[in-house]
């Protein structure tokens, strides 16, 4: 049984940490990030690894194998 001081606790650990899949999204968009970084001509954003942001909105059509592969060899110095 969750009591209330349990239920408080766990709020304010959401507060200072919030989990769920936003989260998720930007943590494997820094170590996507992280791993290109070496061989990047120019560092690259966090937020260019996030699948459902684009300068901060919602994408409405997603990326196909074509724009992908662009934007990879624009990235990375051959």
């Amino acid at each position: 049984m969750l009591t209330h001081r349990d239920y408080m606790e766990w709020l304010r650990f959401y507060e200072c940490d919030p989990w769920g899949e936003d989260r998720a999204d930007l943590r494997a968009a820094q170590v996507a990030a992280s791993a290109i970084a070496p061989y990047a001509k120019k560092t690259p954003k966090v937020t260019d690894f996030m699948p459902y942001l684009d300068g901060g909105k919602k994408r409405t059509e997603p990326m196909d194998q074509a724009q992908a592969k662009a934007i990879l060899e624009t990235a990375v110095r051959r």
